[in-house]
């Protein structure tokens, strides 16, 4: 079994759709024919994301930042996050120590390569971190049958974001269930009565704390995609598309943009046939599973603004093979929006091809809970 699974990890990332493809998606996208919500998908599929594996799971941006409001004033731009900027950049004080570390950062840590953070936007522990509630069996065989402490696990999303902004080792980005309107609740609410444990404040873990602002589960979710959806949005969002997808990923473009990671973070960084000693490979794609994948470029100069024309020098090269399949959130998923049963991970370790993704209806029970 681990070696197939360490086969399957080692494979190249095959690349699904055709040029043609994504450029006509990006035209629907421009005309506001398809959301902001369903060409992050698309782009995301595209540079290899997938609710099947969680070591690459899709990326979606923080776009609020205003978790403390009792009225969420969408007319407002202080209610949003600077999309130009990667999260590690929010802050500017906190920006100032990431600068300050990597130029002092001796060789042998950087190989060579300086980077601003030595954790990711995305990683399988955020992913579950985030999915607590929906699947604490990935959880559980992460942490070896138990729960994180309970001060460390999603227990309000005020508190999550100013954990991005302001700590050290937190600079991760959404996923797509935050802005999916189809998307069971069970993110957000304990249906499954899980004991999470208490905080030292002597708080317990239950439901999710809403944002002042949400009344219920559904209509953080819904405010979330109005937020996503909303006009100072959709005029900024290719300036994150640059950052997570595009030119400013790699080389001097992302220096400028305060957008460097690890870099075992990027595809290609290393050859890992070309690595002979077994417990160095073991480490090296130890290190590419756990702590973080940086998506495949795909758009290779700044990405247009929405309602701007198109340009097909903006896409990469993307070989030629089929187009994506019909937009879904979740398309591994059954219409119930449960774990195929062939697919739930059943041994010591988190499968990386076990879908977490639900694209199942609202929990009509639960449905009034809000803050504690």
């Amino acid at each position: 079994r681990d070696e197939i699974y360490d086969t399957i990890v080692r494979q190249k990332a095959v690349k699904i759709t055709t040029e043609s493809s994504l450029e006509a998606v990006q035209t629907l996208w421009h005309q506001k024919k398809i959301s902001n919500y369903e060409y992050l998908l698309r782009v995301n599929h595209e540079a290899g994301r997938s609710f099947n594996d969680i070591t690459q799971y899709p990326v979606f941006p923080w776009v609020i930042a205003d978790y403390s409001s009792r009225r969420l004033d969408l007319r407002n731009p202080k209610t949003f996050r600077d999309l130009t900027k990667p999260v590690g950049a929010l802050e500017p004080t906190r920006l100032k120590t990431f600068r300050r570390r990597m130029r002092d950062m001796p060789t042998e840590m950087s190989n060579g390569k300086p980077f601003l953070y030595g954790t990711h936007y995305s990683t399988p522990g955020y992913v579950l971190y985030f999915l607590v509630r929906r699947a604490p069996e990935y959880m559980l065989r992460l942490q070896s049958g138990h729960f994180d402490v309970p001060d460390r696990l999603f227990h309000s999303m005020e508190y999550a974001y100013q954990s991005v902004l302001t700590s050290n080792t937190d600079v991760k980005e959404l996923i797509p269930e935050f802005y999916n309107l189809d998307t069971k609740r069970d993110f957000v609410l304990n249906t499954k009565n899980l004991d999470l444990g208490v905080r030292q404040d002597g708080s317990e873990v239950d439901d999710l704390i809403l944002p002042k602002w949400a009344r219920t589960a559904s209509q953080f979710v819904s405010k979330m995609r109005e937020a996503l959806e909303s006009d100072y949005v959709s005029e900024r969002l290719h300036h994150w598309i640059d950052l997570i997808f595009g030119y400013k990923q790699t080389g001097e473009a992302a220096r400028r943009a305060d957008n460097l990671f690890f870099p075992l973070t990027y595809e290609g960084a290393v050859d890992i046939e070309k690595v002979k000693d077994a417990t160095e490979r073991a480490s090296i794609e130890a290190q590419i599973r756990e702590f973080g994948q940086t998506p495949r470029q795909i758009f290779r100069s700044p990405h247009p603004k929405r309602g701007s024309p198109s340009s097909k020098q903006d896409m990469a090269s993307t070989g030629d093979s089929a187009s994506l399949p019909a937009l879904k959130a979740s398309p591994e998923q059954d219409s119930k929006g449960s774990f195929p049963p062939t697919t739930k991970p059943t041994d010591a370790y988190i499968s990386p091809t076990a879908p977490i993704g639900s694209t199942g209806g609202v929990d009509k029970g639960r449905e009034g809970v809000g803050e504690k």
